[in-house]
């Protein structure tokens, strides 16, 4: 119960950590597809990287000491193929509000996923191409429960 209650406590961080910063960013320069990347990002971090606002894609560009290559790299960015035509975030239940789509972008047949590039526009891709990308953690480390 306890381990439920702590894993609630950072779920709940999640949530709400968009203007609380408590997202701690990591660049990955490793071409993986948006898939084997957002897989990677669970398995050592949180998530694809989410960003909700100017102030978390500048910072999210600093974490990557702006080594981001100009065609992008991935973000937790995509749209169910092929019938709905909203994009979401990977973390589910977060919702997508902010655009920063460059030109042309968003709505290009079979590209499903999204990337952000170094002038800090998203750009949509095929989800197959390789990419780096860039993950997030969540720190919970205010959340100290004792017995």
């Amino acid at each position: 119960k306890l381990r439920i209650l702590v894993s609630l406590l950072c779920f709940s961080a999640q949530s709400w950590s968009i203007t609380g910063q408590l997202y701690e960013y990591k660049y990955v320069n490793t071409s993986e597809t948006w898939e084997d990347a957002k897989q990677y990002c669970i398995r050592h971090h949180t998530d694809l990287a989410t960003v909700t606002n100017m102030t978390d894609m500048k910072r999210l560009m600093e974490a990557a000491d702006n080594d981001v290559p100009n065609a992008g790299a991935w973000i937790g960015l995509h749209r169910p193929q092929p019938t709905n035509r909203k994009w979401h975030w990977s973390l589910p239940g977060l919702e997508f509000n902010e655009t920063n789509w460059a030109s042309g972008e968003s709505s290009t047949k079979d590209e499903y996923c999204g990337a952000i590039r170094k002038d800090l526009t998203w750009v949509d891709h095929g989800c197959n191409t390789s990419k780096s990308f860039i993950c997030y953690n969540v720190d919970c480390s205010s959340y100290e429960m004792k017995n």
